[in-house]
């Protein structure tokens, strides 16, 4: 399974905590399925079998998950948008429709979210871009896109998350299905969901220039 500070790592690979941990005692179940969603993803870019581990050692409690006290969720959600994600949909689980569902996709997301970063520390190690490309590049775009992506699992209906499935898919798939709908007046914000989610990740896959 690996050391704990391995374990731990990959942990924040995934999640993108903030500082202290928030609320990951609340998160933690949906954090583990999640996970192993993300396994089944089977990118290049992860190790399933090490994701596998990680999953193993939280529900053994060979990494104890705890959050700091005397946090608040203000800010999250813009700062860190999968750990926000993770608590919006803890909080509500009870009263929120195709919830499995929406951890397959923010696992989707979250893939998406490392080829992005990779490709960023890519730029800042000097490996070749062109101009058009860097543009993707920056911190801010990256986050903001991020942020959009995380509401979009948090606030889409259900039946229009049904229109993505299966998730157990290559991530590049979902892309696909994001730009083949189209909605009519009365779904207008549900259309616009998917084009949110589309473009995130066509920027985090490297598929579309970002236009400024």
């Amino acid at each position: 399974m690996g050391s704990n500070a391995q374990l731990t790592a990959l942990l924040e690979d995934v999640l993108q905590p903030r500082d202290g941990y928030f609320a990951i005692e609340t998160i933690q179940p949906l954090l583990v399925h999640t996970i192993e969603k993300l396994a089944s993803i089977e990118d290049d870019a992860w190790e399933s079998p090490a994701l596998s581990g990680l999953v193993e050692a939280i529900t053994s409690e060979q990494l104890v998950l705890k959050s700091l006290p005397n946090q608040k969720e203000k800010g999250i959600h813009g700062t860190h948008p999968i750990h926000g994600a993770f608590y919006k949909l803890a909080k509500t689980q009870s009263d929120i429709a195709g919830l499995n569902d929406r951890l397959h996709l923010l696992a989707h997301i979250i893939n998406a979210a490392l080829h992005w970063r990779n490709d960023i520390q890519d730029l800042e190690a000097n490996q070749g871009f062109t101009e058009q490309r860097k543009k993707r590049l920056t911190q801010t775009t990256y986050l903001k896109n991020l942020e959009a992506a995380c509401k979009v699992a948090r606030r889409i209906d259900a039946e229009w998350l049904e229109l993505l499935t299966p998730f157990d898919r290559p991530t590049e798939q979902l892309l696909k299905w994001c730009d083949r709908y189209q909605a009519d007046g009365e779904k207008q914000q549900q259309e616009s969901y998917l084009k949110e989610l589309g473009r995130f990740f066509a920027y985090a896959l490297n598929r579309r220039v970002v236009v400024k």
